[in-house]
């Protein structure tokens, strides 16, 4: 492989349909892949692994579409390449910002769009029990379910037919919370230490956090109180914000039930 990453094969469709087949796999889990071998039909996968082979499809197409036109006149990136050139470097940066750190296009050429799309896939990342870290695609699914509920006045979040439980929703919330906090904190520490501009800054922040190991050349550059930053991200990002929260917490019985209150938020 090239100092380039996979660029010299671009618009090679085994190089790319085999790698991205490989990270698919790993960003599902290891949960999914035992049922999936275990009960080979859909039908008698857990509401969890339907949910998290539907969304996984979807997020992948979606985001394979949008890059693909967003960047279809990038002369820097899609323009020169052939047709069959552009939809496999299109759908090889799509899937890759979910699990890996390989690329086929020069990040740093890509339109702000497209940036701004790949941040949002580091951050919502794979399965759990995967090889993936963000907050994890069912985290995402649970939390945009939940708002759903809400709109619709539904008394309870369903999915598959069955209720999700409000600790899985408090739990997708406070793993989201802390993820968004701690990356933001971690994007204004850099901000100080470094020179350089804020989305190369953001997606640097992401993408050590969501060990994705994309960068859109800010990596070599990094002072050594940046890189500090970014091991530390890199870290927590592989054990989980959730586990060091469970980790510093300390947990508390409470005895007492407080009397209910009405919060104005909105």
């Amino acid at each position: 492989m090239s100092s380039q990453s996979l660029s010299d094969y671009v618009s090679d469709p085994v190089i790319n349909l085999t790698i991205t087949g490989l990270f698919i796999s790993g960003g599902l889990g290891f949960t999914v892949w035992r049922e999936v071998i275990k009960s080979k039909s859909w039908h008698k996968l857990s509401p969890y692994s339907k949910a998290m082979i539907s969304a996984t499809i979807i997020i992948n197409l979606l985001a394979f579409i949008a890059i693909y036109s967003i960047e279809y006149n990038n002369p820097n990136t899609l323009q020169p390449l052939s047709q069959t050139g552009k939809v496999l470097a299109s759908w090889f940066q799509a899937v890759t910002t979910r699990t890996a750190g390989f690329n086929t296009l020069p990040i740093e050429q890509m339109e702000d769009a497209s940036t701004v799309l790949m941040l949002f896939l580091m951050f919502v990342g794979g399965g759990s029990l995967s090889t993936a870290s963000g907050i994890k695609v069912m985290t995402f699914v649970v939390l945009m379910l939940a708002a759903y509920s809400y709109l619709r006045r539904d008394k309870a979040i369903t999915l598959y037919n069955r209720e999700i439980t409000r600790e899985t929703v408090k739990k997708a919330l406070a793993l989201t919370v802390i993820y968004v906090a701690t990356t933001w904190l971690a994007v204004f520490c850099l901000l100080l230490s470094e020179k350089a501009p804020f989305i190369d800054v953001v997606f640097e922040a992401i993408s050590a956090f969501g060990t994705v190991g994309l960068s859109r050349g800010l990596t070599s550059s990094l002072s050594g109180t940046g890189e500090i930053i970014i091991i530390i991200l890199m870290f927590m990002g592989r054990l989980g914000p959730l586990t060091l929260a469970y980790f510093l917490a300390s947990p508390r019985t409470k005895r007492l039930r407080y009397p209910e209150t009405q919060i104005t938020i909105g």
